[in-house]
């Protein structure tokens, strides 16, 4: 393996180990840290092409114990992670799986969906427009009709088009305004 690609990965746990400790959970993981961390603290440590190790993911700590912190951030970065054998992806990311849920169990992580809290009716109460404003009247049932259907339900009901409002002629109304004057 490169140079490069070492870094490339070293950087990619310190990414993971800065994210982590951003969530205040993640304090010591440094770089000498993460390098001397045995591989069964990672999600998968590929060998190289000369035979060097290259660690993927840490979320154990250097005595075994699981760090929620690291392995959340280790389950949000393993898409980003540059595999020299892509076939070891998947079995990282069922491992990860497998110990959030191992976790989930316990309590010491939460999983899942949050749970929705019950919906309270909202009383909307009426807003007067003005202080003298009476309360709206309430609104009174309108009486079922019995017997058939009119003929337009009948032929809405049917498929037949809607036929449209039929115009009525209005009253021309009387402006208001001042009263006329009375000559004196």
């Amino acid at each position: 393996m490169s140079k490069k690609q070492w870094a490339l990965a070293v950087g990619l746990a310190g990414a993971a180990v800065i994210f982590a400790a951003r969530q205040g959970n993640a304090t010591g993981w440094g770089k000498d840290y993460i390098g001397k961390l045995p591989d069964s603290s990672f999600a998968s440590v590929e060998k190289g092409t000369k035979g060097e190790r290259v660690p993927h993911l840490p979320y154990r700590d250097d005595s075994g114990k699981v760090d929620v912190a690291h392995l959340r951030s280790s389950l949000r970065l393993w898409s980003h992670v540059k595999w020299l054998n892509p076939a070891e992806a998947q079995p990282a990311l069922g491992l990860l799986k497998n110990e959030k849920s191992k976790l989930c169990a316990e309590g010491r992580m939460t999983c899942g969906a949050k749970p929705k809290k019950p919906k309270q009716a909202k009383v909307k109460k009426p807003r007067a427009k003005h202080a003298s404003a009476k309360p709206p009247k309430a609104k009174t049932p309108k009486p079922v009709a019995s017997g058939p259907a009119p003929k337009r339900a009948r032929r809405v009901a049917k498929g037949a088009p809607k036929l449209g409002k039929a115009k009525v002629a209005r009253k021309p109304q009387l402006k208001k305004g001042p009263p006329p004057t009375k000559p004196v």
